[in-house]
């Protein structure tokens, strides 16, 4: 940004920055601001939702007007003389504002050989997005866009805002050259963070008489850096709160780090209200509402990047539509390649019902949610698939989210009850399967290969039975009315084939444990799959695969 600043030759004559909600953009611009004078920075302007007088389009123009008539002494008189012709011109609209304040008299400067070079300045305008009226936003880089398309015009423009969609929309389809840092893309965001954290926590140090070479140690250092996600505001909160001087500044950062109870205001008190104003400004509350929780059990699988690939499925809904439902998020989500959280902070926020109040959302809630909405679009697939086996008209189906489902354990945690409850639909739709005509060939044989249905609804089976196997496995278990002694357990061990196993686990199924090696349990687990088509047929009901089940997911050795 300082190279351009110092350049005026550069072909950029605008500058976006642009990242997040509280990533620092702010502060860069205002760090920019300061680092020149009135001869390179010529005028600023920096929106704040909040401030009724700062969140007005309509005062930008007249703001940075009377601001360089201060900074460029050859545009005074100019604009002075508009503001005389025209003393209405603040409350007229900011197309006629813009006009007659800013490009008329810099054209007629920059039309002056001796005073063009005086009058280039850069314009510094931050918080775009933060303007109260969208439209107005629109229309203030359409007349920035149109003005520096002129290469008479002198002024160049540093524009500071979140990635919205209608401003991402304009710098895609301006066919001039522009200057675009994306803040989420820089290199050493985490190093800087890091650094500032080492510089005010050994100020407080100072200031608390704490030693800061052991306050507050690495390790914290690093798990507040970690938490950060790159968040500047993150940062830049904790050390507020954990200095204050009224305070104890380690109990304080032990709030931060959850290790005492909050007493008073929030810590993130802050970050929280800019949540909040972000999701109250959705226009679809409704489609909101049932996306968060898709969003919190997506963001919460443990080891898959990629849980939110199949969001748009999962919501009945295109990718297309379920982009443009969520456009007005870009500043809390990323959208490449596929939508998800820019910063943990804001999966804490939603997670935390004393923090996100109406827009709270239960873990257990997110994770029942979650795996009603997989169940239903498998559901869903299996119907239209048993009734044109080998069809595909709408493409094979191959959901991302069969990466969640076939990891063992089940990496989203929901009780056994509940998955019961939530996967009864597949059972009944197991049950309708078994029952098709011509089963000499079993089923998944007669589908398509490239289609994953069946095999999902086997993994979550699966998933279901390990649950239950569990909580039977923690019950004492008997063999009549004593256990059975070391001696009985060695002998009840089989070593037979698949067939031998099959007939002797169904001659058993009626009380007498049967304890299984290794190679017993994947011959077994090959059964309960349907991968052995000869054993499989020997299963004559669902009552028979269900005890089957039972009896083998209930082995501790599993």
């Amino acid at each position: 940004m300082h190279n351009w600043t110092d350049d005026p030759t550069r072909p950029e004559r605008i500058l976006w920055l642009h990242g997040p909600a509280g990533v620092g953009k702010s502060a860069i611009a205002q760090t920019i601001s300061h680092s020149y004078g009135r001869d390179k920075v010529g005028a600023t302007f920096f929106f704040f939702r909040s401030d009724p007088i700062r969140n007005d389009g309509n005062r930008l123009f007249p703001t940075l007007a009377w601001q360089l008539a201060l900074s460029v002494p050859t545009a005074k008189d100019l604009i002075t003389s508009s503001l005389e012709d025209y003393p209405d011109l603040p409350r007229k609209a900011i197309e006629a504002q813009f006009d007659r304040l800013i490009v008329q008299p810099f054209l007629t400067i920059s039309g002056d050989e001796s005073a063009s070079p005086t009058c280039i300045r850069v314009i510094i305008i931050d918080g775009l997005d933060e303007c109260s009226d969208v439209k107005l936003q629109r229309r203030i880089l359409k007349l920035i866009g149109n003005a520096v398309a002129d290469p008479r015009f002198p002024l160049r423009f540093v524009i500071c805002s979140r990635p919205e969609a209608h401003i991402e929309d304009f710098f895609a389809q301006f066919q001039y050259p522009t200057l675009q840092i994306d803040l989420v893309n820089v290199d050493g965001t985490y190093r800087d963070i890091e650094t500032y954290l080492k510089f005010e926590f050994a100020r407080i140090a100072v200031e608390q008489e704490l030693d800061p070479v052991v306050w507050p140690g690495q390790r914290i250092l690093d798990c507040l850096v970690f938490q950060s996600s790159g968040q500047f505001v993150y940062a830049s909160t904790t050390i507020k709160y954990v200095g204050d001087e009224y305070e104890s500044a380690v109990a304080r950062l032990n709030v931060i780090l959850g290790l005492e109870v909050c007493v008073g205001k929030s810590p993130f008190a802050e970050l929280d209200a800019l949540y909040t104003e972000i999701l109250q400004r959705q226009p679809d509350q409704d489609f909101l509402k049932e996306f968060l929780p898709v969003l919190v059990a997506s963001s919460m699988l443990v080891g898959i990047e990629d849980g939110n690939l199949d969001d748009a499925m999962l919501l009945g809904i295109d990718e297309k539509e379920l982009r443009r439902k969520l456009r007005g998020m870009h500043s809390l989500l990323k959208f490449e390649p596929f939508i998800h959280l820019h910063h943990k902070s804001f999966l804490d926020f939603l997670l935390d019902s004393s923090r996100s109040g109406e827009r709270h959302v239960n873990k257990d809630f997110a994770n029942k949610r979650y795996m009603e909405l997989i169940t239903d679009v498998l559901v869903k697939a299996t119907s239209e698939t048993m009734k044109r086996l080998n069809s595909h008209e709408g493409g094979h189906f191959k959901p991302r989210f069969a990466t969640v489902i076939n990891r063992v354990p089940l990496p989203i945690k929901i009780p056994l009850e509940n998955l019961e409850d939530i996967l009864r639909p597949l059972l009944i739709i197991q049950e309708k399967l078994l029952q098709l005509p011509n089963m000499s060939v079993p089923w998944k044989s007669r589908a398509c290969e490239e289609c994953w249905t069946f095999y999902m609804i086997d993994d979550l089976l699966l998933h279901l039975k390990l649950l239950r196997g569990k909580a039977q496995s923690q019950k004492p278990k008997y063999v009549g009315l004593r256990p059975l002694t070391a001696i009985e357990e060695r002998q009840s061990i089989p070593q037979l084939d698949l067939d031998a196993c099959l007939s002797l686990l169904l001659a058993n199924l009626r009380g007498v444990e049967v304890l299984l090696n290794v190679r017993t349990i994947g011959l077994m687990r090959a059964l309960v799959r349907f991968d052995a088509t000869e054993t499989a047929m020997k299963i004559r009901s669902m009552t028979d695969a269900e005890n089957l089940v039972e009896l083998i997911f209930c082995n501790p050795m599993l």
